[in-house]
């Protein structure tokens, strides 16, 4: 479901316990919310808080900002709970508040150093969802389910020098240029287990 999605996802991967008062706003059978509604709200905080990690936009207003959100949410009607939630998300303007827009992280996610700056079970948590939608946009895949378990691997090798050598040689810029793109996220991908090991 949209709601154990989102709690799988965001609050217990992405450690962003935070976000658990509009979580269980939006599915308490108090307010009676749509099911289509939970999943248009929570979709939109999800998209919200993995557009800023993988961008490292800073965190530290989270708690104000559901604060907010849930004083917003109070008079709303129940049956666009999900549409006042991408509201309130959209028109927040500061910066550490910002909902990053499919331009900005477009043209910035490929360049941000990922590895080793953001918690692995987090770029996990991305890869894994990139995934499990490139396959259900497949029918090749049928049913066939994820692994629980995967790891995060380096599709050019960490060592690359040592096991990718060219003909000619790179210029230093280049290997300055291969260096950058190592723990990007292109560089990164989800394997069964790890082939270190």
């Amino acid at each position: 479901t949209a709601a154990g999605k989102f709690r799988s996802r965001i609050i217990e991967t992405m450690e962003l316990a935070a976000t658990t008062p509009v979580f269980l706003w939006a599915i308490s059978p108090n307010h009676r919310l749509p099911d289509d509604q939970i999943e248009v709200g929570l979709a939109a905080l999800e998209s919200w808080i993995v557009r800023r990690t993988l961008l490292q936009m800073t965190s530290k207003d989270l708690n104000k900002l559901v604060v907010a959100l849930l004083k917003a949410l109070a008079s709303v009607n129940v049956n666009r709970a999900g549409f006042e939630i991408r509201a309130f998300l959209s028109q927040q303007t500061a910066h550490t508040r910002e909902w990053p827009s499919d331009e900005k992280f477009i043209a910035e996610v490929g360049s941000k150093r990922l590895y080793g700056h953001i918690k692995q079970n987090r770029i996990a948590v991305v890869l894994r969802a990139v995934e499990e939608y490139k396959r259900s946009q497949d029918s090749r895949y049928g049913d066939v389910p994820l692994p629980a378990s995967m790891s995060i691997e380096h599709v050019m090798p960490q060592k690359w020098r040592e096991h990718w050598r060219t003909s000619p040689p790179f210029t230093p810029e280049q290997e300055q240029q291969r260096d950058r793109a190592l723990h990007t996220l292109g560089n990164l991908t989800l394997i069964p287990q790890s082939l270190n090991s």
